[in-house]
């Protein structure tokens, strides 16, 4: 009789730890930093490396797989903005943090009933300065077949850090290489251009248009305002025979970004040759709100000289000028011929 009880309360433990056992889903994962919070401000200086870890606590009684990824955080759009995360890869938190645990290609085994620690270093170069934000997102993962991009965004769960990095301001804001200008992205025919590639200014000519052609690139982390402006003159016997400065235009440059402007010379006067051409950029720090920048505008020029040449209807005006110089000068000189000839 005793026996048979024993079997028959067996029996009903596993009929009711079936029924009442969780299935691994994302509410199975809770996530927290190793604060045992579920958000992280830390501080942290330029051109040193920090971290943090997260501990990933399998609350349900089946084996389960996550894929982790690093992504920038955002504030979100409305009347009361909160902390949000990018869908993307893309972004300064995801270059500088990377995985130092036990995690492989991002995914993480979590065993039943079980937490693990995941560690993360961020390595922040020398030049970042402001804030740093980040989100650890995670999605379910199966090995056999993924969801697509927009499942997993909409069924995600995520973890907001925030990395204040202090240092000094680095210039980073210069003329792009035009060794390696990509003709492709801007459109540029490289047969008309009539300087070389090692200038970091171009002139082209296209249908008898000659255009200057600047590139800015900004390779460090601190969004950058500009202003270029350019002089162009011309000198015979060494004086200036024409003289004038003009304002090309302004913008910003994000970090990590470049910008090609093309602006027409089509303001040179009617009579073409040798030309200098002076371009200059000021350039000054975005301000970040609570950081010490030098917002001191830095300026930077360069200096070529560039031959232009007549269109047709130029050199039609000047021929018919000297033509008709001519006929008066030959018609003045038979005048008086004939005069003296009456006299």
């Amino acid at each position: 009789m005793k026996k048979s009880g024993i079997v028959i309360f067996m029996l009903l433990a596993s009929v009711f730890s079936i029924a009442f056992a969780k299935d691994f889903d994302l509410g199975s994962v809770d996530l927290n930093f190793c604060n045992t919070q579920n958000q992280l401000h830390i501080k942290a200086d330029a051109g040193t490396q920090t971290g943090f870890c997260m501990m990933f606590n399998n609350i349900s009684n089946t084996t389960g797989m996550i894929k982790v990824a690093i992504v920038d955080g955002e504030m979100s759009v409305g009347e009361n903005p909160v902390k949000a995360c990018k869908t993307t890869t893309e972004g300064y938190f995801p270059k500088f943090a990377t995985f130092s645990g036990m995690a492989t290609g991002n995914i993480i085994v979590l065993p039943p009933n079980t937490g693990i620690v995941q560690r993360w270093n961020v390595d922040i170069p020398t030049g970042f300065i402001g804030m740093l934000n980040g989100c650890i997102t995670y999605v379910m993962y199966n090995s056999g077949s993924e969801a697509s991009g927009m499942f997993q965004i909409v069924n995600r769960k995520a973890n907001i850090i925030d990395v204040v990095v202090s240092g000094a301001y680095v210039n980073k804001f210069g003329f792009m290489n035009m060794k390696t200008f990509s003709w492709e992205d801007w459109k540029l025919d490289p047969s008309k251009v009539i300087l070389s590639q090692t200038t970091p200014i171009l002139i082209t000519q296209l249908q008898d248009k000659n255009t200057l052609v600047i590139g800015l690139e900004n390779t460090g982390f601190i969004d950058e305002n500009y202003v270029i402006s350019w002089t162009v003159y011309n000198s015979l016997f060494g004086r200036k025979v024409y003289n004038k400065t003009f304002t090309i235009g302004s913008g910003s440059l994000y970090g990590q970004d470049k910008v090609v402007i093309e602006h027409l010379l089509d303001e040179l006067p009617f009579y073409k040759g040798k030309y200098y051409i002076s371009v200059d950029v000021s350039h000054t720090p975005v301000v970040i709100s609570g950081m010490k920048l030098d917002t001191k505008p830095v300026n930077m020029s360069q200096t070529l000289s560039i031959t232009v040449y007549p269109d047709m209807y130029t050199i039609m005006v000047v021929v018919w000028l000297i033509v008709l110089v001519c006929c008066i000068i030959v018609l003045v000189t038979i005048l008086k011929k004939s005069q003296k000839k009456k006299a």
